[in-house]
């Protein structure tokens, strides 16, 4: 009995295009996997496949190759950082490289959005009660609150909002 990947291929390729070949215009040839990579790859770290041979590739993967193959998907992104189209062949070691360099990045983003928003709620909540007490415009007392958040004045800042308010230090914390 055969195994599934073997199975599997073989649905793939019954439905593919070339299946309606007759059977004496069609050729099987067996190549070595590592071969058969290094040839598509061809001295590159990625390449765009079909999605036959995408599905191939990955059923006989065995998580031992020396390869990966991507998919498109929601999270799937190039190295330009624009969703991908088409399936994709990576050397492994590039694969890696750049999927862990993408999750940096994105990690990196997230942070610093939380900072940002933090930021922001601050200069909203110290600007309101500087409004109050200097009876600015909000314009005006949203860019002192900036210029005393980034010089670390505070301080300041504490006698503006008062002594039990205490400044956003997380998004978990603001209304």
């Amino acid at each position: 009995m055969p195994d599934k990947s073997a199975q599997a291929c073989n649905e793939l390729l019954t439905n593919s295009p070339r299946a309606n070949l007759p059977m004496s215009k069609q050729r099987l040839v067996t190549l070595p996997l590592d071969s058969l990579i290094t040839d598509l790859l061809n001295d590159s770290d990625c390449r765009n496949i079909s999605p036959e041979i995408a599905e191939i590739l990955n059923l006989v993967a065995d998580n031992k190759g020396n390869y990966h193959v991507q998919f498109p998907g929601e999270d799937e992104v190039g190295i330009d950082g624009n969703p991908i189209n088409s399936p994709k062949l990576w050397s492994l070691r590039h694969w890696k490289n750049t999927s862990e360099r993408h999750q940096k990045i994105k990690l990196r983003g997230e942070r610093d959005r939380e900072l940002w928003l933090v930021k922001e709620a601050n200069i909203k909540l110290i600007s309101k009660h500087l409004i109050k007490l200097a009876a600015l415009n909000p314009e005006a007392s949203q860019c002192l609150c900036r210029q005393m958040l980034d010089k670390g004045e505070f301080g300041k800042i504490q006698c503006i909002i008062g002594p039990t308010r205490r400044l956003y230090t997380s998004s978990k914390e603001m209304p």
